[in-house]
């Protein structure tokens, strides 16, 4: 483990946890969540370290139309819990995969330090739907660390420069909205 990897290791998930008010106990099931997804549609899922192996992708597939899997393979400079074991089961079903990447601003993790970290990920097993770029809102010792249209930027050409192929960005439309206006999804 390099030095931006400590850092961020105990700044972050060590003290505080990885995204813990993102994922607040569920109090209730909704109806909505038993309805079976639309056939009409593509559908796929993403999962992380939230989601313990076995992951029963061939269930998903052959019940659901499971189509493809995104897997949560590092966050900043850390390799995350569970990525290989979660391909492990896409192989298995027959799913095709991508791995997405949490981003953090430069000033918490340089940017070189993640893509650095997120290629050497990529390079063990290349998934097939590519590497998909998380810009969304985040927290980093404790205090709000969202990435800006600039550190995303740096993130996407230094990762082309260095893998050889462009990276996807994986954000929402009020994330972009807000934090990154100016950025060109090219």
């Amino acid at each position: 483990m390099n030095s931006h990897q400590l850092k961020q290791y105990l700044q972050n998930n060590l003290i505080y946890g990885e995204q813990p008010a993102r994922h607040k106990p569920v109090r209730s099931l909704s109806p909505m969540g038993l309805v079976m997804p639309d056939q009409s549609r593509t559908w796929g899922m993403d999962g992380s370290h939230w989601n313990p192996p076995p992951i029963d992708l061939k269930r998903m597939k052959d019940l659901f139309g499971l189509a493809f899997a995104i897997f949560k393979g590092c966050d900043g400079s850390l390799n995350s819990k569970y990525y290989f074991e979660h391909v492990a089961a896409a192989k298995l079903a027959g799913v095709p995969w991508g791995m997405y990447v949490w981003l953090y601003p430069n000033s918490k993790v340089s940017i070189s330090a993640q893509v650095n970290t997120w290629i050497t990920r990529a390079l063990i097993d290349p998934p097939p739907l590519g590497i998909f770029i998380d810009a969304e809102w985040t927290t980093y010792g404790g205090q709000p660390a969202n990435p800006s249209a600039s550190d995303l930027r740096t993130a996407h050409d230094l990762f082309k420069s260095k893998y050889g192929v462009p990276a996807i960005t994986y954000t929402s439309k009020g994330y972009a909205d807000t934090w990154l206006i100016g950025f060109v999804f090219d």
